[in-house]
């Protein structure tokens, strides 16, 4: 399979840089901002509008991982006939909100959960996904934890599989840390 040819930038550089390959784009700015950044941009575009905070109120919604999901399924149907077209996301910074946001299309580009984190780090060495951004992606997809527990393997650098159900592995894992921690 082709690395998901994904983009995660901050602001600056989305205003800046040439977007030729780019015929998709998640825009994210703060909450209580009107200005749309680049409003020439002509390619397929959703804007949303959160604090990059954990709680309270202007935070990321349940309604802003289903948009996402909607527009990321449009992106994986149109690579269909352009295995090229390319996603980038970006928010202030590009590295909070943009990064826990390009997980949804990178979960379904890959249909998992590690090769999916293994890439937003290949694509951005310094992520730091929006926890609570996660959680909403975790409770989407119904990941019960397995999206945390990839983040942090392939932010580590501990890309272990095993040859085994990933799900039973770290399950045996947590067990064996539980043992060591009670000792």
């Amino acid at each position: 399979m082709n690395p998901a040819p994904i983009k995660i930038v901050s602001r600056y550089d989305f205003e800046h840089m040439n977007l030729d390959g780019y015929p998709f784009a998640i825009s994210i700015r703060e909450a209580d901002e009107t200005e749309i950044p680049r409003p020439s941009y002509c390619g397929k575009r959703l804007n949303l509008s959160f604090y990059d905070l954990t709680e309270g109120p202007g935070i990321a919604t349940a309604d802003d991982i289903r948009a996402v999901h909607r527009f990321a399924e449009e992106w994986v149907a149109a690579r269909e006939d352009d295995w090229q077209a390319g996603l980038i996301v970006h928010c202030f910074a590009g590295i909070s909100r943009s990064s826990a946001v390009a997980l949804v299309p990178l979960l379904l580009y890959y249909q998992d959960e590690l090769a999916a984190a293994k890439r937003l780090f290949e694509v951005n060495r310094w992520a730091d996904p929006n926890t609570h951004v996660v959680w909403l992606v975790e409770e989407s997809f119904q990941l019960e934890g397995d999206l945390f527990t990839a983040l942090e393997e392939a932010k580590m650098g501990m890309l272990v599989f095993d040859g085994t159900d990933r799900r039973l592995s770290r399950i045996i894992r947590k067990k064996a840390w539980q043992r060591k921690t009670c000792l």
